[in-house]
């Protein structure tokens, strides 16, 4: 993956100061202390520079990509199109998740899904419970990974799984925690749904639920997560 490509930039007396600014947080072991400096970066002009070399250092680390990578490349993205940060060329999901379009995102979530499930699931473009073993354990790894990175933790299906487990697996109480549901009714789509990450923790991926929830139940116990 080349991060090095040239942008527009500060300069080199701003770059350095900023370099030694940051240098520690940058390099902290802590990726929530790593995201907040790549989101003090992103707020000021010029600084691409300084995000590219972040990026190029943490792709031998054993925990990378992590929610500053995925912060930083959403961040370089603005400008042009960016590689994944899982390697090669990215997939049209990861190209909408770094580029912040969290309503094509999930369109394109449940769409790899079904495609994953087999013919029917394709031609009928949503998942039924006896669909989501035909789906194997890695792709619902890789699709929840995709998530969390470029959400900073916030989304993807672990995140929801943990939080209906928190709630006593009461779907009542998870509906409402991620803003599924409010006043008593199913939230209506798209225009209810926040699709930012302004929105709930596990707002995204979104699971039709008014068709029930046995389907997203066999998901949550689907032993991807185990």
């Amino acid at each position: 993956m080349d991060f090095r490509q040239p942008l527009v930039t500060a300069s080199p007396e701003v770059l350095a100061e900023l370099r030694d600014q940051f240098a520690d947080q940058l390099r902290a072991e802590r990726d929530s202390t790593r995201l907040q400096a790549v989101s003090r970066l992103g707020e000021l002009p010029g600084t691409a520079p300084l995000l590219q070399e972040f990026l190029a250092q943490r792709q031998t680390a054993a925990d990378f990509p992590g929610w500053a990578d995925g912060r930083a490349c959403q961040l370089l993205v603005r400008d042009r199109p960016w590689p994944s940060l899982f390697g090669g060329e990215p997939s049209p999901l990861e190209q909408a998740l770094q580029q912040e379009k969290f309503l094509e995102a999930d369109r394109l979530t449940m769409k790899t899904l079904c495609a994953a499930a087999g013919e029917g699931a394709a031609t009928r473009g949503w998942l039924y419970f006896t669909d989501v073993n035909r789906i194997e354990t890695s792709q619902w790894q890789h699709l929840d990974r995709l998530w969390q990175v470029y959400s900073a933790g916030k989304f993807g299906i672990s995140v929801q799984r943990k939080l209906w487990l928190a709630a006593g697996q009461n779907w009542e109480k998870l509906w409402l925690q991620i803003g599924w549901k409010r006043d008593g009714s199913f939230t209506r789509y798209p225009d209810g749904f926040t699709w930012s990450l302004e929105a709930p923790k596990g707002h995204l991926p979104l699971f039709n639920q008014i068709r029930g929830n046995k389907t997203l139940e066999t998901v949550f116990r689907h032993p991807a997560w185990n």
